[in-house]
C-alpha cells in the first residue's frame, strides 16, 4: 500500500497548498510529484558524472557491484560525492563571508581549491575532512563577525513567524536568500524614512539576527508560499537556497523580484523601496488571502552577550536538572513532511532536558510552531531549569549565522556539559559543511541527508554519524557515551 504523507504540519501553509491547488499554481510538491519515481542510483550516491566517460553506476544488488569506467569502487564513489558536497558547502560559505564583506584569510579558499579531475581519494580521508571543517569553521565565525560589527550589539527582543507576519494594509517587502547585511541594513533604513508604512520580511538565509529585528516568514520547502497570498508588494533576492521557480511565480504574479547584488547604491535602494510602494498602491484595497498564523519569537540570546544564561544553564547542569545542549539545523525536504522531524525531534529533546539552539530553516520550523517562545517553557521539562523569559528552544537567525552556535558549545562546554548537534533533512552542501565544521570543533553531529552515507569517524575531536531514524538513539541520547 502506498503511504500517503501530509505535505506540511504548518497550518499556513496548508492553507496555501489548497488555494495554489484551487488556482493551478505549481509549488514544489507538484513537481517532485511529478518527478517520481527520481534515480535511485543518484539517491544512494552510487553513480558518477565527473568526467565525460560517464555517466558510471554500480549495482546495489549485485554479488560484484561493478567498477566505474575510471575504476572507482562503490565506496569510492560514495566517498568521492560526499567530499565534493562537503568542499562545495565549504566554498558556498567562504563566498558568502566574501560576500557579506567578511575578513576571511585566502588559506581559507586554498584549503577548498581542488577539482573533480582528482580521481584519487585523499590517502586520510578524515584529515581531508578536518581541514574541510575547519575552513567553515572560519567563514562562519567570519560572517558572525561581519553581521555583529553591522547590526551592532545583540540583545534579546522578540519578532514574529510564519506567514501572519505579512501585513494587509503595509507595503511588503520580502527579502530571501542569503544578502548582505549592509544592503539589509541600507533597505531597512531607507524603508523607515520613506513616509509609507513597511513591512519587511525575510526567509531562507536573511532572517532576524542579534541586533536585526526581521520576521521569519517561512522555510525552504514553501518558500513560494507568500507570492500566493497576493500581498507581496516586492522580492528581494539575494544568493543561495532561491528556488528558480519562485522567480518564475513571481513574473507570473506581476511581483517585481530585485536581485540584491543591483542594489549597491543608496539611489538603487530609495528605488527599490519606492517599487514597493507603488506596488502596494496598485494593490491597496483589494482582497489577500494572508493566513492568519504568527508566533512569538524570542532572539538576540549570544554567548558573549548573555553570559548569565549560559552559567546558569551550567549550575543547572551541574545539579543534574539539564542533560545537555542540543543545536537543530537542516533545511526541510518535500520528501518528508514539512517541518514534522524537526518538531517531534525537538519534542523528545525537550521531554529528555535537553536545551535547544537552533537556526536556519529548521530553526524557522520551530520558531512556527511557537517553540522559539519564552512562553514555550511552561509546557516542558525545562520548566523550573531556565531563567525567566528564556525559550526552551534559543534561535539564532538564519543558518549562516551558526558561527554563534560555535561559541554557545563553547560556554556551556565549561560544565563538561555534553553538546551535540542534529541536522535532519540535509538537502544543501552548506548545511553539511557545517556538520563537518561542528565536528571539528569536537561537537558529536548527526546528519540525515538522503545519502548513502555511512557512520564516519573523521579522527578529529567528534564524529559526524548518519542516521535515519534518531529513535535508534535509545532515549534519544540514552546511547551517547557509545558515539562521543
Amino acid at each position: 500500500m502506498k503511504v500517503v504523507k501530509k505535505k506540511s504540519i504548518d497550518k499556513a501553509t496548508n492553507a496555501v497548498l489548497v488555494k495554489a491547488n484551487r488556482q493551478h499554481i505549481e509549488l514544489a510538491w507538484d513537481r517532485s510529484e511529478a518527478m517520481q519515481p527520481q534515480c535511485g542510483f543518484g539517491r544512494m550516491s552510487i553513480c558518477c558524472t565527473d568526467c565525460a566517460d560517464g555517466p558510471c553506476r554500480t549495482s546495489p544488488f549485485d554479488a560484484d557491484p561493478g567498477r566505474s569506467v575510471c575504476g572507482r569502487s562503490q565506496q569510492e564513489l560514495v566517498a568521492s560525492r560526499f567530499l565534493g558536497q562537503a568542499i562545495d558547502g565549504a566554498v558556498a560559505l567562504a563566498g558568502l563571508a566574501a560576500e557579506f564583506e567578511a575578513e576571511i584569510d585566502n588559506s581559507v579558499f586554498k584549503t577548498l581549491c581542488i577539482s573533480r579531475d582528482a580521481m584519487l581519494a585523499p590517502s586520510d580521508l578524515s584529515a581531508r575532512l578536518s581541514e574541510i571543517g575547519g575552513a567553515a569553521a572560519s567563514a562562519l565565525k567570519a560572517i558572525s563577525s561581519v553581521k555583529e560589527m553591522t547590526y551592532g550589539k545583540s540583545k534579546p527582543s522578540e519578532t514574529t513567524a510564519n506567514l501572519g507576519s505579512l501585513k494587509a494594509d503595509s507595503v511588503n517587502i520580502v527579502l530571501h536568500g542569503h544578502i548582505a547585511p549592509k544592503i539589509i541594513k541600507k533597505l531597512t533604513e531607507a524603508a523607515a524614512k520613506s513616509g509609507t508604512p513597511v513591512n519587511i520580511t525575510a526567509m531562507c538565509g536573511s532572517e532576524t539576527n542579534g541586533g536585526l529585528n526581521m520576521p521569519v516568514l517561512t522555510n525552504y520547502c514553501s518558500q513560494e508560499a507568500p507570492l500566493v497570498t497576493g500581498s507581496v508588494d516586492l522580492l528581494v533576492a539575494g544568493s543561495q537556497c532561491v528556488m528558480p521557480a519562485l522567480l518564475t511565480l513571481a513574473r507570473a504574479a506581476n511581483v517585481v523580484v530585485i536581485k540584491a547584488s543591483d542594489l549597491s547604491s543608496e539611489s538603487e535602494i530609495n528605488n527599490a523601496v519606492k517599487t514597493a510602494s507603488d506596488a502596494y498602491q496598485i494593490r491597496k484595497g483589494k482582497s489577500v488571502d494572508i493566513p492568519a498564523c504568527a508566533e512569538k519569537v524570542c532572539y538576540g540570546y549570544t554567548a558573549a552577550g548573555n553570559k548569565p544564561l549560559f552559567t546558569a544553564l551550567n549550575a543547572a547542569y551541574g545539579k543534574g536538572s539539564l542533560k545537555g545542549t542540543a543545536y537543530i539545523g537542516g533545511c526541510g525536504s518535500v520528501s518528508e513532511t514539512q517541518d514534522a522531524q524537526f518538531v517531534q525531534l525537538v519534542e523528545k529533546l525537550l521531554a529528555d532536558k535537553y536545551f535547544i539552539v537552533t537556526g536556519g530553516c529548521a530553526g524557522a520550523a520551530l520558531a512556527k510552531t511557537g517553540m522559539c517562545s519564552a512562553d514555550y517553557a511552561a509546557g516542558t521539562a525545562l520548566k523550573g531549569v531556565l531563567p525567566a523569559g528564556v525559550p526552551p528552544v534559543l534561535y539564532i537567525g538564519a543558518c549562516n549565522d551558526a558561527g554563534e552556535f560555535l561559541a554557545i558549545a563553547r560556554a556551556v562546554k565549561e560544565s563538561g556539559m555534553p553538546v551535540y548537534a542534529f541536522m535532519p533533512e540535509t538537502v544543501h552542501n552548506k548545511i553539511l559543511a557545517t556538520s563537518i565544521a561542528f565536528v571539528s570543533a569536537g561537537i558529536t553531529t548527526f546528519i540525515d541527508s538522503g545519502e548513502a552515507t555511512s557512520d564516519t569517524d573523521l579522527g578529529m575531536k567528534g564524529k559526524l554519524r548518519s542516521v535515519s531514524d534518531f529513535g535508534k538513539v535509545s532515549g534519544v541520547f540514552g546511547e551517547a557515551a557509545a558515539v562521543k
